[in-house]
């Protein structure tokens, strides 16, 4: 008995008084121990915290949402993104954990529990927080927000795992897939369309290339390169003149300057060579 607990009121009720007046009054040597362990065994049993949010999922969504297994997962998982994200925990690790644990055998429920709650008070403990003091400060107020959160779960799309509707993503434009954008046309070319690449008969738009040539070619591709003159970024279609001092500009922006020679910075008197930007870029320009 010496190594367990109880939860007990601050304030003694009837029934513990009574219950260790009796006991005391049996014990021939009046111990305190006896009044004590009386008035301790006859206090009420206090609900744990599990069994006291039950009745709040009941107010809010009913019997049947309170017990759908998929969207309590959802919302779960919504929780403890938020909270990471509250802590400024990186966003670009969670798609490499979530890999990494859906590549493993699945475990037992009961067992897993244990580990998020141990994982959990590891975590406040890390950042300073009491978990179970914000535990009881949060089922206080969700129960100020019972019609607030009832209204939230009304507009819910139906079987989504977002809590809230969001506008759909638009579908894609097809005139701007990889096949068709310019971009994309320019990559097969610069990438693809050379001798030495094997295209087998069969598969006529498959073709080798090698690691370093797709990693040169996505770092100039994703870098929004923007003209030194206007600030505005470069597309692949844009007409570009280069410039001795600012490099690659927009040949709009060049209009009116001197023409020189980019060997001797000597004025030519002539015509700016110009040319897209997206021809520049792939071999080796672009600033």
């Amino acid at each position: 008995m010496s190594g367990e607990w109880k939860m007990v009121p601050v304030e003694p009720t009837d029934t513990q008084l009574a219950a260790g007046r009796d006991a005391w009054c049996k014990d021939p040597a009046r111990r305190s121990s006896t009044l004590y362990s009386a008035m301790v065994a006859a206090a009420p049993a206090r609900a744990s915290f599990q069994q006291r949010v039950q009745p709040w999922m009941l107010a809010c969504f009913g019997p049947a949402i309170a017990a759908d297994k998929l969207e309590r997962g959802d919302r779960l998982l919504e929780e403890v993104l938020e909270l990471l994200q509250s802590v400024d925990y990186p966003r670009e690790r969670i798609a490499s954990l979530s890999s990494y644990v859906w590549s493993r055998p699945k475990g037992e429920p009961a067992q897993e529990v244990g580990g998020s709650m141990v994982t959990l008070a590891a975590f406040c403990l890390a950042h300073d927080l009491d978990m179970h003091a914000a535990g009881e400060t949060e089922l206080a107020r969700i129960w100020t927000k019972v019609d607030a959160i009832r209204a939230k779960q009304a507009a819910k799309p139906t079987g989504s795992a977002l809590p809230v509707a969001v506008e759909p993503t638009p579908a894609p434009d097809p005139a701007q897939d990889g096949s068709s954008h310019p971009l994309g046309e320019k990559a097969w070319l610069d990438l693809v369309e050379k001798d030495d690449r094997t295209s087998p008969a069969d598969y006529p738009d498959h073709a080798l290339i090698t690691r370093d040539e797709l990693a040169t070619y996505m770092a100039w591709a994703t870098d929004e390169h923007r003209c030194p003159i206007c600030a505005k970024p470069f597309k692949v279609d844009d007409l570009c003149a280069t410039d001795i001092t600012e490099g690659i500009c927009h040949a709009a922006c060049l209009e009116g300057s001197p023409v020189v020679d980019l060997e001797t910075g000597e004025e030519t008197g002539g015509k700016a060579d110009t040319y897209r930007y997206g021809d520049d870029a792939t071999q080796g320009g672009g600033g």
